[in-house]
């Protein structure tokens, strides 16, 4: 960009930043989407979708929590194999 061109850029920068905007009251429309969406109330799939992931959390929860019991005890099988040698 040529050194003239910036130059006018900026001038018109200047000018903007010196130009008062319009007043737009905006808050009536926000207040009737807000509205509108608590009119929409309870969201059925979202709810299944959250009750599903729910219950898989759930399940693998419980499966961690024994697989990580069984592992993290290293003489879990040392106790298995003693009644064995003892016979």
């Amino acid at each position: 960009m040529s050194r003239n061109r910036m130059n006018e850029f900026a001038a018109c920068a200047q000018a903007a930043r010196h130009d008062t905007p319009p007043a737009i009251d905006v808050s009536r429309q926000v207040i009737y989407r807000i509205s509108a969406l608590q009119e929409e109330g309870f969201d059925r799939p979202l709810a299944w979708l959250t009750a599903t992931s729910l219950a898989a959390a759930a399940a693998s929860m419980l499966l961690t929590t024994s697989l990580y019991g069984a592992w993290s005890d290293p003489l879990s099988a040392l106790f298995h194999i003693t009644p064995v040698l003892g016979q």
